[in-house]
């Protein structure tokens, strides 16, 4: 595994090729950005898939053909990556594993717990062990990553490690995978929910808070900007408007294997009420086990030194 730090340095100064703030760069330094592209790299923003929930605009496509601009620059850092494990002479005895830290740097993507914003690329290349090609449609956490490493390293896996290795000699499947959202920067609320292979199950502890609170930083997006004034000036239709809801449902239900970007919320369908019950239960254990403390006063988290007091640093934000 030597050869995965020498990798690591060597992309230290770029990793952040996808960041949210990397799209919405001025052209000059977009374009700066990008300057390793081919015009054949590039993608058409006439070509793009808009989702159902954003209006169709040329900003809104144009972010999104930046995005994957960008993500097409990261695959150029892996490919350094790559060669450097093999000028090292490193590459058949090392496991790369890639992987993103949450969905695409856009409104209702990232900092959301609808598989947009959590559902992440994964990809492993261990040579010997993992045939290339392989491909695999299980479930899999963060939380899976450390006794991953442990196992493939021939670490024995303590017992109270939350997780189950993915690769190895006895690989597990998970049955669900759970999320939360709590503040982000300014802005708090209080989310969970927990996904099977097929359904996901949401649950907003706060469903007097509208999805669409401002956050400042997010607010810089042209995306975003579009959208809302797309809702001011009451051009938006269908699944469109329910990011500006004035508030949220309690529960949420969606079937992802037809309902991909849930937006057709089941909560209250007869036929689902089953599906409902196991994954209301199953997170209310989830939640028990993992003593979340969600429902414990920011204020009081910060007073027991388990959090850092942010009202401060954001305190200009919420003017």
């Amino acid at each position: 595994m030597d050869g995965a730090v020498t990798a690591r340095r060597h992309v230290r100064s770029a990793d952040a090729a996808p960041h949210e703030s990397q799209i919405r760069l001025p052209d000059e330094a977009f374009a700066k950005a990008t300057a390793r592209l081919r015009p054949e790299d590039r993608h058409d923003p006439a070509k793009m898939v808009v989702p159902p929930f954003y209006p169709d605009a040329p900003e809104v496509r144009r972010d999104i053909a930046r995005y994957y601009d960008l993500v097409t620059v990261l695959d150029h850092q892996v490919g350094d990556v790559l060669a450097a494990l093999e000028r090292n002479g490193v590459a058949d005895n090392t496991l790369v594993v890639f992987f993103g830290d949450h969905g695409r740097g856009l409104p209702r993507y990232k900092r959301w717990v609808y598989d947009t914003g959590i559902r992440v690329p994964l990809v492993a290349r261990w040579p010997h062990r993992v045939a290339p090609g392989t491909v695999r449609d299980d479930l899999v956490a963060f939380l899976d990553l450390a006794p991953t490493m442990l196992t493939a390293a021939g670490v024995p896996v303590p017992p109270g490690l939350q997780g189950q290795a993915f690769l190895g000699p006895s690989p597990r499947r998970r049955t669900h995978v759970f999320a939360a959202r709590d503040r982000m920067d300014e802005t708090t609320d209080r989310i969970r929910a927990v996904r099977t292979e097929r359904f996901k199950y949401i649950r907003n502890f706060h469903p007097e808070l509208p999805y669409a609170q401002r956050i400042a930083y997010a607010e810089e997006m042209l995306t975003l900007q579009v959208w809302r004034r797309g809702h001011a000036a009451g051009r938006l239709t269908g699944a469109q408007r329910i990011f500006f809801s004035p508030a949220k449902p309690r529960e949420e239900l969606y079937d992802t294997s037809r309902d991909p970007y849930e937006v057709e919320n089941l909560a209250r369908s007869p036929e689902h009420q089953s599906v409902l019950r196991d994954l209301r239960a199953a997170l209310d254990r989830w939640m028990k086990e993992t003593k979340d403390l969600g429902e414990v006063p920011e204020a009081e988290l910060v007073r027991r030194g388990l959090v850092k007091d942010m009202a401060e640093q954001y305190g200009d934000r919420r003017q």
